[in-house]
């Protein structure tokens, strides 16, 4: 006797053009390559998104026949734009999660002196760094207690200790000038500025006051720029 419980029965397969995504995204089929009680959740150009009795599923293009493939309105072209959109989707996100990592690795606190200010950024002496992130410090905690009072002059003092945890910035100082590329509006000489800066990858040289030239470590506030400047263009 022949079976009548087909994986999609024909006349569903006939009427599929007639079947809007939204319907589509509705139906339910006995078996689908290989699952059963199959409930379609989304249909994409490249592959459907399936419940079943089990849990949940992604049947890519690849593994549905050619009939359902016609059937839920799929193309081998619209699968291969589909994956390639994807695929600059992957890039995009991890590209931008590089550059986020970058700028926290890279980037640090910056306290400083203006020692001058041009049309392109500062000048700064007594200048200290210290990183983005908070370092863990464990501290020993002592507390004197006790002691000699009027009745107990010889009572010696007790102490008690501890290690207590704190989180702190670390900061260093440097030794010398440093130039930070900046927006200079508003900036006077002699003041004291706080930034987060990014390193530049060219020292600056500037001209002393006796004629010569001097170059020094420079940094910059724009980190899209340092960005720019150490990612290659892909």
């Amino acid at each position: 006797m022949r079976s009548t419980k087909l994986i999609v029965p024909l006349a569903l397969i006939l009427s599929a053009f007639s079947l809007s995504g939204e319907e589509k995204e509705k139906e339910n089929f006995e078996e689908l390559c290989g699952y059963k009680d199959v409930t379609v959740l989304k249909v994409k150009a490249n592959e459907i998104r399936i419940m079943h009795e089990s849990g949940v599923a992604a049947l890519r293009f690849v593994q549905l026949s050619p009939e359902m493939r016609a059937h839920f309105g799929m193309t081998l072209e619209g699968a291969v734009t589909e994956t390639l959109n994807e695929i600059e989707e992957v890039l995009k996100k991890e590209a931008a999660r590089r550059r986020k990592a970058l700028l926290e690795s890279e980037g640090v606190k910056l306290h400083g002196n203006v020692f001058s200010v041009s049309s392109v950024g500062v000048l700064l002496d007594d200048v200290s760094f210290s990183s983005l992130k908070k370092e863990q410090v464990k501290r020993r905690r002592v507390v004197k207690f006790g002691g000699p009072t009027g009745l107990h002059p010889d009572r010696p003092y007790q102490y008690r200790s501890w290690i207590d945890t704190e989180w702190v910035y670390k900061w260093k100082t440097h030794k010398g000038l440093v130039f930070v590329h900046c927006d200079t509006k508003g900036i006077a000489k002699n003041e004291f500025i706080k930034r987060t800066v990014y390193p530049y990858p060219l020292p600056f040289t500037y001209v002393t006051v006796g004629g010569g030239k001097n170059s020094v470590k420079a940094f910059t506030t724009d980190g899209e720029e340092f960005l720019d400047l150490i990612i290659p263009e892909e």
